[in-house]
């Protein structure tokens, strides 16, 4: 039998949002600070950097074959990473 989950389905839409840090999530609401992607840039970002971030933040720990990676920058301070990896064939 399958356990329920504790955590109601949070919709889309709504004004709360995950975030990671850490390795661990926690809920914000959009008036603690909410996305303005008018206040970020996006950019080519190296392995090593990449890397680093994602072992550091992600939950798995653990980062995969990439083919390309792009940072997330709030005033030249990398916030996020976006990380393409090489599908498996």
């Amino acid at each position: 039998m399958r356990r329920a989950s504790l955590a109601a389905e949070i919709d889309p839409a709504s004004d709360w949002c995950q975030r990671w840090g850490q390795r661990r999530h926690s809920w914000r609401h959009r008036s603690e600070g909410g996305f303005d992607a008018s206040l970020y840039t996006v950019e080519p970002i190296g392995e090593l950097v990449a890397k680093s971030y994602v072992i550091d933040h992600h939950y798995s720990g653990t980062y995969p074959a990439a083919s390309r990676r792009f940072g997330l920058f709030l005033d030249d301070l990398l916030v996020g990473v976006a990380v393409f990896g090489i599908p498996v064939r």
